[in-house]
Order: C-alpha cells, then sequence, then structure tokens
C-alpha cells in the first residue's frame, strides 16, 4: 500500500466509522510514522 492508499483508507476510516476506535501505524524506528501523520496526513 502506497502513501496515498494508507492517507485514503486513514481518511475512510475516521470519516465512516460511527464507533470510537484507534488506528495504528507499525513499522521500524525510521521508517517516516511521524512524519507521515505530520506532512501528508494532517497537512
Amino acid at each position: 500500500m502506497n502513501k496515498e492508499e494508507l492517507k485514503d483508507s486513514i481518511n475512510y476510516c475516521l470519516n465512516n466509522n460511527p464507533t470510537h476506535q484507534a488506528i495504528m501505524i507499525v513499522g521500524d524506528w525510521g521508517i517516516g510514522k511521524t512524519f507521515f501523520i505530520e506532512k501528508i496526513l494532517i497537512p
């Protein structure tokens, strides 16, 4: 899954799911998880 697909999936879950759930992004140290959230998901 590329970054754009991941962004779309997360936004879909957040906007179309009436229940309160958590989303976990898993990856090795330095892979860019925080960068993805700060710069791509929530620009």
